[in-house]
Parts: structure tokens; C-alpha cells; sequence
């Protein structure tokens, strides 16, 4: 099957951001402050986009590049395995 070639390039634009590790998704610091980020959010690359929680040590995921925020795949307070993408991110 050929891929149109705008369905391409969104492809090529697209980054998965995978969980390091295994542990507690969060998408704030704390349930009284706002997210990280949001769908639709432009963020940054090194940008903290949520914080999983293993062996109660805090680790933050941050953005690998700039772009915009498409997708959230983590649940607040819900465990996220090794290598599950956590954030689609558009790349620009």
C-alpha cells in the first residue's frame, strides 16, 4: 500500500514519546497545579511534559523536540509501562 504524500510528511513530522520506564504517570506536579502541558500546547524541546513516579523518586519526561502537543496517551495517577507512548507530539 503507497501513502499519500501528505499523509507522509505527517508521518515524518510525527514523534512518539515513549516512557522510559515503568512507574506512576503524572500530568502535573501537584493535583492543585495546572498540567505540564495540553493537546494543542506548542511546547519546547527539554520541556517537562509529566513526571513518572518510580520507587517513590520523582523522574521527569521532558521533550525530546519542539513542536505541537497532539496527543496525551498517559492517565493521570495510572501506571505506564516501559517503552508506552505516553505523547504525540507534531514536530516544528
Amino acid at each position: 500500500r503507497v501513502r499519500s504524500s501528505a499523509a507522509s510528511d505527517v508521518y515524518k513530522r510525527q514523534e512518539l514519546i515513549r516512557s522510559p520506564i515503568v512507574g506512576i504517570f503524572y500530568k502535573a506536579p501537584s493535583p492543585d497545579e495546572p498540567e505540564f502541558a495540553a493537546i494543542g500546547d506548542r511546547i519546547s524541546k527539554g520541556q517537562t511534559l509529566c513526571i513518572i513516579e518510580a520507587m517513590k523518586v520523582m523522574n521527569e519526561l521532558k521533550s525530546p523536540c519542539d513542536g505541537i502537543l497532539r496527543a496525551v496517551n498517559g492517565i493521570n495517577g495510572q501506571l505506564a509501562e516501559y517503552d508506552q507512548v505516553l505523547f504525540e507530539v507534531e514536530k516544528c
